[in-house]
């Protein structure tokens, strides 16, 4: 049996200095979540799918997702916007040090 399947995890949490929150107006109140999606085969990271984000006020409770994001928030989502980490890439890795062991125990 063969589990697999994709997994979000957030990865970066950053307090922003730039955005004014457009629920209540205050500055320094917005924080941005990363989130990054991988596809997995038992458990093991095999590739990152996609990146996204949401913003998040911590006074009046306003969110958006990167699709919904205002057009001011979306300048600071993305110079923040974090690359995949290597961890994502283990079972790939493992797999192509396992194909090369075979290939040359073969040959």
């Amino acid at each position: 049996m063969i589990v697999y399947g994709t997994r979000t995890v957030k990865t970066k949490k950053e307090q922003t200095n730039n955005i004014t929150c457009t629920g209540c107006g205050k500055n320094n109140t917005t924080q941005i979540q990363y989130y990054q999606k991988y596809y997995h085969i038992w458990f093991i990271p095999m590739i990152p799918l996609s990146r996204s984000g949401v913003t998040v006020c911590n006074s009046c409770g306003y969110s958006s997702d990167d699709h919904t994001m205002p057009t001011s928030y979306i300048e600071e989502y993305k110079t923040k916007l974090p690359s995949p980490k290597i961890w994502f890439f283990t079972g790939l890795i493992i797999s192509i040090i396992i194909t090369i062991i075979v290939y040359w125990k073969k040959h």
